[in-house]
């Protein structure tokens, strides 16, 4: 049984934009992978979010423990080196096993997206946590960047 999961970047996306993409997408778990769930950008800090995705019938969910540290969020703007971020950040997720394996029995049951700021998902340490879960997924996981 083919699966999708959806990952999705808000840069340079407004909160009507943004949201019109997930209905359209028939998203119905929205998971938040930014360490701190906060921004500047007006709509996307986590109980903003949380209350406007409830209104569409979208849960939300913050699984802070997958986010980039700030440590690596550091090394990536001052190097641009997504290659080091890379193997930086699979060490770091090691240890979070637990939360790979509760994603992964969302997406069995639903259609999930992760979220995360950059648009570019290749840039991006959401990339990472969808490879990771298509390592552990136990059929087909098929991966949309929306």
């Amino acid at each position: 049984m083919n699966k999708i999961l959806y990952t999705l970047g808000y840069e340079g996306r407004n909160l009507r934009e943004f949201l019109s993409i997930l209905k359209s997408n028939n998203i119905h778990f929205l998971i938040d992978v930014r360490q701190i769930a906060n921004s500047r950008k007006k709509g996307f800090s986590k109980s903003q979010l949380e209350k406007k995705l409830k209104r569409l019938d979208i849960n939300y969910i913050h699984f802070r423990e997958l986010g980039s540290s700030k440590e690596l969020r550091d090394y990536l703007k001052d190097t641009d080196d997504f290659d080091g971020f890379r193997i930086k950040y699979k060490i770091l997720i090691k240890d979070t096993k637990d939360k790979i394996n509760d994603l992964l029995k969302l997406i069995v049951k639903d259609y999930c997206c992760l979220l995360c700021y950059e648009k570019e998902a290749t840039k991006c340490h959401r990339s990472l946590i969808a490879d990771e879960l298509v390592k552990e997924f136990k059929s087909d996981l098929n991966i949309i960047n929306l």
